[in-house]
């Protein structure tokens, strides 16, 4: 069992053969399964990635029963376009953007606990904390 840890999906970015795949293509890619198999055995664990669609948050909750929370930060495509242009050496260009809030799916309140990607660290923490009753320790 993996201890406690923070993940982002860039780190399986070596899985992918390309940043782009058809959107069935990439459904089927292996990412998905393998961020589920990290999270399986893992305790205590955040994950960060951009599961854009219903089905890819559900792949990942695979097994886990009511062991994983997901977290929607929203965004406005003008921020989301300012913090993707200010990124270095991230695979994914300010160019594919729109295509990816054309894909994304936004989960309501029942799937996803929705934070302004405005706050700031601290405060959504405390919100997030609060949300899923987490505790220190």
């Amino acid at each position: 069992m993996r201890k406690a840890g923070f993940y982002k999906r860039d780190w399986f970015i070596a899985l992918l053969v390309a940043a782009v795949f058809a959107a069935a293509r990439y459904a089927e890619a292996p990412w998905l399964e393998r961020l589920n198999r990290l999270l399986r055995e893992s305790e205590r664990v955040v994950l960060a990635c951009s599961a854009l669609k219903h089905g890819y948050r559900e792949r990942l909750r695979e097994g886990l029963n009511d062991g994983v929370g997901f977290v929607y930060l929203h965004a406005g495509e003008e921020l989301l376009l300012a913090r993707l242009k200010d990124r270095r050496g991230h695979y994914m260009p300010a160019s594919l953007l729109a295509s990816q809030l054309e894909a994304l799916e936004v989960p309501g309140p029942q799937e996803a606990l929705r934070l302004d990607a405005g706050t700031g660290l601290g405060d959504a923490v405390i919100e997030v904390s609060r949300h899923f009753g987490l505790k220190k320790g």
